[in-house]
């Protein structure tokens, strides 16, 4: 009969329980990163989800809903459709729908929109800062 001694031999090295928590840390971040890439590809934006942060588009969406933004190129905006989109000096993505869209040309469309729950209307966001 053969000891259990020799068996011992063939087993790893005791590893650090620190070493394994850095690895298993390692391997959410990894993963957190593959998927948010991942629906970067799918979505086709840059930011593909966005938490609501005011009550302006109640009550469609209340604060600090998730949204999961597409952006298809093929299907053009129209009135009515809810869009995100960012304003130059402001980090914040601001969600509300297109009340008129002015097309002077393919190459120079604005919108103008409002959140459902706003009594003032936006001024123009030009296309370019459209996110969804």
């Amino acid at each position: 009969m053969l000891s259990p001694l020799l068996f011992l031999r063939f087993l790893p090295a005791p590893v650090n329980v620190r070493q394994l928590q850095g690895l298993n840390f390692a391997m959410v971040i990894s993963s957190a990163l593959m998927i948010w890439k991942g629906l970067m590809v799918v979505t086709g934006s840059e930011s593909p989800i966005v938490v609501v942060l005011s009550g302006s588009m109640e009550p469609a969406f209340f604060r600090g809903d998730l949204l999961l933004l597409t952006n298809d190129q093929s299907d053009p905006i129209r009135t009515g459709d809810i869009t995100v989109f960012k304003i130059d000096g402001r980090d914040i993505p601001i969600v509300h729908r297109v009340i008129k869209v002015h097309e002077k040309s393919p190459q120079d469309t604005k919108f103008l929109t409002k959140g459902d729950n706003n009594q003032v209307i936006l001024k123009s966001v030009p296309e370019f800062c459209v996110v969804l």
